[in-house]
């Protein structure tokens, strides 16, 4: 077991290395490098963790935590049930607009760390469900399944940040996720009431 380290200290280094991993993936990073590039002994690394791999692990679900108490207060500022659901899908994807295309494909490579992202990535879906459940309730968007729409923005956002259909489209990661934003909850709002009267 790896030997305690300042709590101040430990938060630190673990943002450091998720934002080393971030942009340049994690399987040809050493640990000596985040070392080096953290201005911190090895030491220091192993004391959050006895490899690389646990590293990158403890590191991703450190994040996830910041990340989704991040989009939790961002809802909270929403006067609506259907602002506070977008709100929340707003603060996710510009948490994860910075995510690599390096890393998401170690992502896909790596069990350990991918189910650390996964696990954050649940916790996400249940708790927009619930916002979106809320919002039907209120009748502010349609009637809707709100698991399955939770769902289809988990993968559909994915989509939206494929490199290939970014490049042809000419956007960012960070443009394109809004560019889904605007589309999808447009989808989701009621349809506007219509004037039979005569004119």
């Amino acid at each position: 077991m790896p030997t305690s380290i300042a709590s101040g200290r430990r938060e630190e280094l673990l943002v450091g290395v998720m934002d080393i991993v971030s942009a340049r993936g994690f399987s040809d990073v050493r640990i000596t490098d985040m070392a080096t590039e953290l201005h911190c002994s090895l030491s220091s690394l192993y004391k959050i963790a006895p490899n690389k791999d646990s590293l990158v692990v403890v590191a991703v679900s450190h994040w996830g935590e910041i990340k989704l108490a991040r989009a939790e207060a961002d809802s909270q500022q929403g006067s609506k049930a259907s602002d506070r659901a977008r709100l929340y899908v707003r603060s996710a994807a510009e948490a994860i607009s910075p995510l690599s295309h390096a890393f998401r494909r170690d992502l896909e490579r790596f069990g350990s760390v991918r189910h650390a992202f996964s696990t954050i990535s649940d916790r996400f879906v249940e708790r927009l469900a619930d916002l979106i459940e809320e919002a039907a309730g209120s009748g502010e968007v349609r009637p809707i399944n709100a698991r399955f729409v939770a769902e289809f923005i988990r993968y559909s956002s994915a989509g939206a940040r494929d490199e290939s259909l970014l490049e042809a489209a000419g956007l960012s990661a960070a443009e394109g996720m809004l560019a889904f934003d605007t589309i999808f909850w447009e989808g989701l709002l009621p349809c506007p009431s219509r004037d039979t009267g005569s004119h």
